[in-house]
C-alpha cells in the first residue's frame, strides 16, 4: 500500500448474487478490497468473475446482495453513477472510440466538465475553453507518460493491439478514479508489454490509486498484486496471498477439477524416458499454427492432431488461447501462419461454411442453440444442407442422445445447461462429421451432468469420429480422453496420453510459476516419449 493511504476497505461485496436465466453466475460471493494496493480477482472459466465486475461497476443490477464503494452502498446505481463517484473500469477487449483521434478518446471521461452543461455552452463559453485547454495539458502529458504522445492525432482504430490496450487505461486515469477495476488486461500481451504495463500500474498504485483486476497470468498477479481473491461456482472461495493460494487444495481443484486427487504427481514417471506412444493416421492435423485478434496473437505456433474415433482434450490455464485454437481450426479466425489439413486437404484460410461442408463440425461453448425453436427444429437446422433424408437422420441423432429424444417438442431455451450443450453436440452430428470440435462443453454443469455430457462424447467418438474438446476440468480431461495438450501462453507445453499426462505436475503449470517468456521457449514435453 503506497504511503499515506488511508486504512479499510474501499470495496465491499457482501453475499452478491446475479444470475443470467437459470445459470447462477454469481452466486453469494462476499469479499473486501482495502484502500491502496494491487488486488487480483481470480479463478477457473466460468467462475462468475467478468459477471460480478459488471454488477459492482453498475453495467448489471444485482438479484440480492450489496456492494459498498467508499462506505457508500452503490447497490443497483446505474454506471454513469458508480462511474462519477470514482469506480471505472475497462474491459478485456479494449473498447476505443475508433472514429476520433487518441487525444480526443482522453477528453471524454473527465468528469464535470463545463462545456458539457448547456447554460455555460450558450452564456459562459468561455469557462467551458479554460477547462479544456487544463484537460488537453493533462491528457497530453499522461499520453507522454504511457508514450502515446506521437499518436495522440492518429484515429484510434490504427493503434496497434498494445497501444490500445495502454490507451484503455490511460482514459480511465483521466476520469480521476479512486478504484479501477481491470479486466483481463494482460490478456494476448507480449512480455515486453507486460512488463510496460505493470510498471505503469505500480506508479498510478503509488499516486493513490487502487486497482482490482480480473487477471489468467498469475505470474503477473504474483509480481504486482498484494491481494489475491479467488473465485469459484459464483462463489469466493479464498483470499490471501497468490503464494499460499497455490498450496489450497481447494483452489487446485477449482483450477484442475480434482486431478491431483485421481493422478498423483509424477515421481515415478519421467516423461523424459518412457517410451514413445504410437498414434494412428491424423483426419484433423494443424502443424505451426498462429493466430490471434487485430494484430495480437493469441496462439503461436501450435501443433495438434486428431484421429477417427478418439478423443483429444486440449487443457491449460485460463487465457492459454484454448477456444481460439478451435476457432482457427475451424475458419473462425483468419490464421497469419501453419497449416491446418481435414482428411488430407489443406483447409487454411478456407471460411467456416466451407470447412462445414467438408466434414467438420464446431459446437461453441455459448449460443450454441436456437433458444426458440424445439429440440427437433434445432436438429433439422444442422441438417439443413441434407438434399434428403433429413427427418431419417434427425431420428438417427436422437438414437444417440436419448435425453433429447424424450425432450424432442421442448424448445432450445428451455432446456437444461446439459440439455443444450447436448444438443449443440447432436446438431453437429446432423451432417455426419469426419471431425467434432466442443469448446467447453462442461462449463457450469453440475457433477451429475457433466458426466452425462462426457458419456455422450465418448458415444460420438465410438461412431468412428473425430473428437476435439476444449475442456476447463483437468480431471475429466485425463479420465475419458485418449490423448491431451496442455496449452500456456498460448503455445503447446505439454502433449501425450491422458494416463501419462495425468500424472505430471499439473498445478505448477496451472498455477503458475513460469513465465510466459520462459515457456515460449521451452519446447515441448511430451509424455510418455523420449527426447
Amino acid at each position: 500500500m503506497a504511503d499515506g493511504t488511508a486504512p479499510g476497505p474501499i470495496l465491499e461485496v457482501q453475499n452478491l448474487v446475479y444470475s443470467f436465466g437459470g445459470l447462477r453466475a454469481v452466486n453469494g460471493s462476499t469479499f473486501s478490497i482495502n484502500t491502496g494496493g494491487i488486488n487480483a480477482l481470480i479463478g477457473p472459466n466460468g467462475a462468475g468473475k467478468t459477471t460480478l465486475i459488471n454488477v459492482v461497476a453498475g453495467a448489471l443490477k444485482a438479484e440480492s446482495g450489496t456492494v459498498r464503494f467508499n462506505g457508500t452502498d452503490i447497490t443497483g446505481w446505474q454506471s454513469h453513477r458508480v462511474a462519477l463517484q470514482g469506480l471505472i473500469r475497462t474491459f478485456q477487449i479494449s473498447r476505443e472510440l475508433g472514429g476520433m483521434t487518441v487525444l480526443e478518446n482522453m477528453l471524454i471521461p473527465p468528469p464535470q466538465q463545463s462545456g458539457e452543461n448547456i447554460f455555460n455552452a450558450m452564456f459562459r463559453p468561455a469557462l467551458g475553453h479554460r477547462q479544456d485547454k487544463i484537460l488537453v495539458e493533462k491528457a497530453l502529458a499522461r499520453l507522454d507518460d504511457f508514450g502515446l504522445y506521437d499518436s495522440r492525432d492518429q484515429y484510434a482504430r490504427n493503434l496497434s493491439g498494445g497501444q490500445k490496450r495502454l490507451l484503455e487505461l490511460a482514459r480511465g486515469v483521466m476520469a480521476e478514479p479512486k478504484l479501477m477495476v481491470l479486466d483481463e488486461p494482460f490478456a494476448g500481451v507480449n512480455p515486453a508489454l507486460i512488463e510496460l504495463l505493470e510498471g505503469h500500474l505500480l506508479k498510478l498504485r503509488d499516486s493513490g490509486i487502487t486497482f482490482v483486476m480480473v487477471e489468467h497470468n498469475l505470474n503477473v498477479v504474483e509480481r504486482v498484486c498484494e491481494h489475491v481473491v479467488v473465485m469459484a461456482e459464483g462463489r469466493t472461495l479464498a483470499t490471501g496471498k497468490l503464494s499460499e493460494l497455490r498450496k489450497n487444495e481447494e483452489v487446485i481443484t477449482a483450477y484442475l477439477g480434482g486431478a491431483l486427487t485421481a493422478h498423483p504427481k509424477a515421481a515415478a514417471v519421467d516423461a523424459h524416458v518412457v517410451g514413445h506412444a504410437e498414434r494412428a493416421e491424423p483426419i484433423l492435423r494443424a502443424s505451426g499454427l498462429t493466430a490471434g485478434y487485430s494484430k495480437v496473437p493469441v496462439i503461436q505456433e501450435v501443433d495438434v492432431q486428431a484421429e477417427p474415433g478418439k478423443v483429444v482434450a486440449i487443457v491449460g490455464p485460463n487465457g492459454a488461447g484454448k477456444s481460439t485454437m478451435l476457432k482457427s481450426l475451424f475458419g473462425l479466425l483468419r490464421n497469419s501462419s501453419g497449416e491446418v489439413t481435414l482428411a488430407g486437404t489443406e483447409i487454411g484460410g478456407w471460411p467456416a461454411f466451407r470447412i462445414a461442408r467438408n466434414g467438420m463440425a464446431y459446437v461453441p461453448q455459448v449460443i450454441n442453440v436456437f433458444p426458440n425453436l424445439s429440440v427437433f427444429e434445432n436438429l433439422e437446422m444442422g441438417g439443413y444442407t441434407l438434399k434428403s433424408g433429413r427427418q431419417e437422420r434427425v431420428a438417427e441423432v436422437l438414437d444417440i442422445f436419448p435425453d433429447l429424444k424424450t425432450a424432442r417438442a421442448k424448445k432450445g431455451g428451455n432446456l437444461s445447461g446439459g440439455q443444450r450443450n447436448m444438443l449443440g453436440m447432436a446438431r453437429a452430428l446432423m451432417l455426419n462429421p469426419k471431425v467434432v470440435l466442443v469448446d467447453e462443453p462442461t462449463a457450469g454443469l453440475s457433477p451429475a451432468y457433466t458426466s452425462i455430457v462426457w458419456e455422450q462424447i465418448l458415444r460420438v467418438a465410438g461412431l468412428g469420429t473425430a473428437v476435439v474438446v476444449v475442456e476447463q476440468n483437468v480431471d475429466l480431461a485425463v479420465n475419458h480422453a485418449d490423448w491431451v495438450y496442455v496449452l500456456v501462453a498460448g503455445r503447446n507445453r505439454l502433449e501425450g496420453p491422458a494416463s501419462e499426462v495425468g500424472r505430471e505436475d499439473l498445478p505448477s503449470i496451472f498455477l503458475g510459476g513460469e513465465s510466459p517468456a520462459n515457456l515460449a521457449a521451452e519446447p515441448t514435453v511430451r509424455s510418455g516419449s523420449s527426447t
